[in-house]
């Protein structure tokens, strides 16, 4: 093959590439980026492939490394993951969810899930431990029909929620701590999160707890933001670390995050989107443009090869060797 030809090939290589990431790239601005609060987010199941062949191969010791809760939080936000796949299938198509959930579950049950927390704090284990194993204890119950729930977890998850409940009664701190002497407001949210999933699954009995704790809350605002400070004093609850983000660890939080829903209050519709076609249309048109301009080389070229139309311009136009046509029709 001569270099001249393997330059063409090149350079329509070039072109097919181009164009095609142009189109991936209107694509992406003009179709939605999640699957709504109904569908299954694409994704998300080869994510959570690799995260059960990463803890079957030992990622949750690994992350127990790098920081206090790695262990417990990979098969957490796993079995969470699970939960809302879950319940956007119907009750029949729920057996894998289930199983998955249930076995996330039963890893922070555990000596290993346990391991770093104290039991001497209230509630056991403190609320970063106790919080985060009932709200998916009450996810998996969530993917159990009515009168056909595992009695052994039920009794779990009421009294889990019971020891909760009774330590934020008890509490001047709407935070209760998670480490002795540590107290930071996310571990709390959690807990009361599941506090509220309780009301759902079993007859009410922490609505009162909730309500005061929503009002404690919002005397301890960072003042500065609003918002939830970071890390707070454990006794009074006042802010000690202003808020700011926390390090994701990863598609064991992508998955979750493109998955979680509201599972107490009623799911909210999905949001217009925020991008105007105004705003899209300067960019939409840059991606033509160039999808465009990667074929003008070859269209150029391909346009001086056309040979001049017969009788063009009202002069000869040579046909083949030798053989003209005049305007007139007369070959010579």
């Amino acid at each position: 093959m001569s270099v001249r030809r393997v330059l063409r090939w090149l350079r329509r290589l070039v072109a097919v590439v181009v164009s095609l990431c142009a189109l991936v790239g209107a694509v992406r601005l003009v179709v939605p980026a999640t699957a709504g609060p109904t569908g299954e987010p694409p994704g998300v199941r080869r994510q959570l492939a690799f995260l059960r062949a990463a803890l079957d191969d030992g990622a949750a010791d690994a992350a127990q490394e790098l920081y206090p809760e790695g262990y417990f939080f990979l098969p957490a936000l796993y079995g969470l993951t699970w939960v809302e796949l879950g319940q956007r299938a119907p009750a029949g198509d729920r057996a894998t969810a289930l199983r998955e959930a249930r076995w996330a579950w039963q890893h922070l049950d555990s000596p290993a899930g346990r391991a770093p927390f104290s039991a001497d704090l209230s509630p056991p284990y403190g609320v970063f431990y106790r919080g985060w194993s009932n709200w998916l204890l009450g996810g998996l119950l969530s993917l159990q029909p009515v009168g056909q729930r595992d009695p052994g977890e039920l009794d779990r998850f009421a009294a889990d929620s019971g020891a909760l409940g009774r330590a934020f009664d008890e509490s001047a701190s709407p935070y209760l701590t998670a480490y002795p002497g540590q107290a930071w407001p996310v571990d709390s949210t959690v807990a009361v999160a599941s506090l509220r999933l309780h009301e759902t699954l079993l007859p009410p009995a922490f609505t009162g707890t909730v309500r005061r704790w929503l009002g404690g809350v919002r005397e301890r605002l960072d003042p500065r933001t609003g918002l939830l400070p970071h890390r707070v004093d454990p006794e009074t609850g006042a802010p000690v670390e202003v808020a700011r983000g926390l390090l994701p660890i990863g598609d064991a939080f992508l998955a979750w995050s493109k998955t979680a829903r509201p599972w107490v209050a009623a799911t909210p519709s999905v949001p217009p989107a925020g991008i105007r076609w105004w705003w899209r249309m300067p960019l939409l048109s840059l991606l033509v443009l160039l999808g465009a301009v990667a074929w003008l080389p070859a269209t150029v070229r391909r346009h001086r090869r056309r040979p001049a139309a017969v009788g063009g311009a009202g002069g000869p136009a040579t046909v083949g060797p030798g053989v003209t046509v005049e305007p007139t029709g007369r070959k010579d």
